[in-house]
C-alpha cells in the first residue's frame, strides 16, 4: 500500500470513528473537512471536472457518499422532531440546477445534501429549532428502503428529459433557504450546469410533461413557478438565463 493510500484509509477511519459520536457534525470543523479532502486528494480520488473549488470538495463527498452506503454515520430515529409536521398544501414549484455536469447520482446528491444541508442547520439552528436540534443526531424523517436520505429536491430531471422521484410530495425538501417556501413548494432539479445556458429541448419537455401529469391542479403563474434565485438572492440557481429567458419559454410549454 503507497503512502497516500494509507493516509487515506488513516482519515477514512477517523473519520469513521468521528461520525458513531450523535453529535459528531459539530466535530465536522473546516480543519476537519480540508483533512479529509486533502487525504482525500492525495489518493487520487478527486475528479478532474469542475473547478478546483467543487473537485475539492468532492473529495468530502466521496468520504460521505462511502459512509453512508455503508450506514457507518450516527443518525437520529424515528420518534425525534418530525419536520414534515410542518408541511402546507403545495402551490408552488421551485426550479433548481446541480451546477454540474450531467450525469450526478442520487447517492451522491444524498451525501452532499447531508453535509450543505443539515450539518449546518445542525451545527448552527436558528433559535426555533434550537429545542428539536441540541444535542440530537442529525435527523431528516426521509427514508428510502429504509435508509434515511437528505435530498433537498423532490423531482431531479435528466439530461435526455428523464424524471426521477426523489422525495414524496408530502414530505418537505430543505431546498430554497426560506422554510416558508419550502413547507409549501415541490423542487424540481436539473441534473446539469445552467451557469451560461438554458436546458436543452428534451430537458424542458420532462419539465413541463411532470408538471402537468403532477402539477395540472395548481394555478402555475409566474408567482408560483419560480427560480431558486427568486426565493433567495444569494444564489444565481438555476442559471444566468432563467430569469426573463427559459423561465417564461417552460410556462409557455405548461400552458400557464
Amino acid at each position: 500500500m503507497s503512502l497516500s493510500e494509507r493516509l487515506y484509509q488513516h482519515e477514512l477511519e477517523r473519520v469513521r470513528d468521528i461520525v458513531q459520536d450523535p453529535e459528531w457534525y459539530h466535530q465536522l470543523t473546516r480543519e476537519q473537512k480540508l483533512r479529509t479532502i486533502g487525504a482525500t486528494a492525495l489518493h487520487g480520488l478527486v475528479s478532474t471536472e469542475g473547478t478546483i473549488r467543487e473537485r475539492l470538495k468532492n473529495g468530502l463527498y466521496d468520504v460521505f457518499e462511502q459512509l453512508l452506503a455503508e450506514e457507518a454515520i450516527k443518525l437520529g430515529a424515528i420518534g425525534q422532531y418530525e419536520w414534515d409536521s410542518e408541511r402546507q398544501p403545495v402551490d408552488m414549484i421551485v426550479i433548481h440546477h446541480t451546477s454540474r455536469q450531467p450525469g450526478l447520482s442520487a447517492d451522491r446528491l444524498n451525501a452532499m445534501h447531508l453535509i450543505r444541508l443539515y450539518v449546518p442547520h445542525y451545527q448552527n439552528p436558528p433559535e426555533s429549532d434550537r429545542p428539536h436540534v441540541a444535542g440530537q443526531p442529525i435527523y431528516s424523517g426521509h427514508f428510502r428502503e429504509g435508509k434515511q436520505k437528505f435530498w433537498g429536491y423532490h423531482w431531479l430531471v435528466r439530461d435526455a428529459g428523464q424524471v426521477e422521484r426523489l422525495l414524496s410530495d408530502d414530505q418537505t425538501g430543505w431546498q430554497s433557504g426560506d422554510w416558508n417556501v419550502n413547507c409549501r413548494s415541490v423542487a424540481i432539479c436539473i441534473d446539469d450546469d445552467l451557469v451560461s445556458k438554458k436546458p436543452n429541448g428534451d430537458i424542458m419537455d420532462g419539465i413541463g410533461e411532470l408538471i402537468n401529469r403532477h402539477y395540472s391542479h395548481l394555478d402555475i403563474s409566474p408567482t408560483t413557478l419560480l427560480g431558486h434565485t427568486e426565493v433567495n438572492m444569494k444564489t444565481s440557481c438555476p442559471g444566468g438565463e432563467f430569469l426573463g429567458g427559459w423561465k417564461f419559454e417552460l410556462l409557455d410549454r405548461i400552458g400557464a
